[in-house]
């Protein structure tokens, strides 16, 4: 049976939120402040599009919170940034996380709740979530919210319109070390094998969304795919998103998308 994951946000690494902010404006996306974190060492602004979905830009409050980033301090959002800007994870929605948490221990997957999580927006709304990670990857997380998701990323029609045409994201690569073990890691997350593969990439469905996994040739050491999981591990590698017009299909300028490979689907 299909897993009911669905997918909520991609998380995009920025040192200065206010410059990334004003970045992605010039690539016509509507971008607003979100808020504080709780622990106040993060704040974010958000991208949401008509399909529900959306990108954080995800920033410390003060740069000086970079100068000793420990990759191993989950007491905070801050060990993300180890690798410096551009993705640093996506995250599945859960309609129940206990029992997801539960199956994917059934199914061999180490997986850990995080204590609970929240952000004050600007407005003061007070937003409350639950989440869990796997063997510290924040690639994929898993996310319950405890307040109305709504009030967490707003559907408001002032919101989700971008001059760019985006509606959605289409589908998300992942960058994996091994594709055998990328698979059975993901067919134990999603519930489901994939639906598709060849010697070097998978796809697995989610809903109308695609999770493709991408491994680099056996052969080939020099290729980009391997230069990225050399830096940055196993992450998101692109992301796919759905445009009706405003702007050309194609790739964004990592210049301004802040090192996060974005393509325009039409």
């Amino acid at each position: 049976m299909a897993t009911p994951l669905q997918f909520d946000h991609a998380v995009i690494l920025v040192n200065d939120l206010e410059k990334a902010s004003s970045d992605y404006r010039a690539l016509g996306f509507n971008v607003f402040f979100g808020g504080a974190h709780a622990d106040g060492k993060t704040h974010n602004s958000l991208i949401v599009f008509r399909d529900g979905t959306y990108l954080e830009l995800l920033a410390p409050t003060n740069p000086a919170l970079l100068d000793q980033v420990d990759p191993e301090d989950r007491s905070s959002f801050l060990f993300m940034f180890a690798h410096g800007e551009g993705f640093g994870g996506y995250a599945l929605l859960s309609p129940n996380l206990e029992s997801d948490v539960a199956r994917m221990r059934q199914r061999g997957l180490a997986i850990q709740p995080r204590p609970p999580g929240g952000r004050a927006r600007p407005d003061g709304q007070a937003l409350r979530w639950r989440s869990a990670m796997l063997d510290g990857t924040m690639t994929p997380f898993f996310i319950q919210d405890e307040t109305a998701r709504n009030l967490r990323v707003p559907d408001d029609p002032d919101k989700i319109q971008h001059s760019n045409g985006v509606t959605g994201v289409a589908g998300i690569m992942v960058a994996v070390n091994n594709l055998a073990d990328g698979i059975l890691k993901y067919s134990a997350i999603l519930d489901a094998p994939p639906h598709q593969q060849d010697d070097t990439t998978a796809d697995f469905a989610l809903g109308d969304r695609t999770i493709s996994l991408n491994a680099p040739t056996q052969t080939d050491e020099e290729n980009e795919l391997h230069d990225y999981l050399a830096q940055r591990g196993e992450a998101p590698y692109k992301l796919w998103l759905w445009s009706e017009g405003g702007a050309e299909d194609g790739s964004l300028d990592v210049a301004l998308t802040h090192g996060a490979h974005i393509e325009l689907m039409g």
